[in-house]
């Protein structure tokens, strides 16, 4: 079952590549994939086991992912050293921007959750009486 899921990974990941380099879609292949995944498995309704012992089989060995990024960092040391203000920049803004639209999606969404709440309530209380 675990080649199975495997597979569904790697179905999902291929159909956003696909979708990616034809141009149908302005993002990146993996994250079409991830949205395919998801919506494979909220059509499902529950994540399968072996998809989640899969999960955590690949997050065992997630640390080496960070290897080629680190060999990446020496073999381009001296551009880091010239561009280092640059590139400290785009990294930070980057993160900053990142955190606030974070925060603003998470907040906005809270609200939606306590309307949706408010409004189901509501109903049930109008239902009761």
């Amino acid at each position: 079952m675990l080649i199975t899921e495997a597979l569904r990974v790697l179905a999902c990941l291929c159909a956003g590549e696909i979708l990616s380099g034809v141009g149908l879609l302005p993002f990146p292949g993996p994250v079409i994939g991830l949205v395919f995944l998801l919506a494979n498995l909220a059509l499902i309704g529950e994540v399968p086991q072996p998809l989640g012992r899969l999960a955590d089989h690949v997050l065992a060995v997630l640390g080496m992912l960070f290897v080629p990024t680190g060999v990446g960092l020496l073999a381009y040391t001296d551009l880091l050293r010239t561009e280092f203000a640059p590139i400290a920049a785009a990294i930070l803004g980057g993160t900053l921007v990142t955190i606030v639209v974070t925060a603003v999606a998470a907040k906005r969404l809270i609200e939606f959750e306590a309307q949706k709440r408010a409004i189901a309530e509501g109903e049930a209380t109008d239902a009761a009486a």
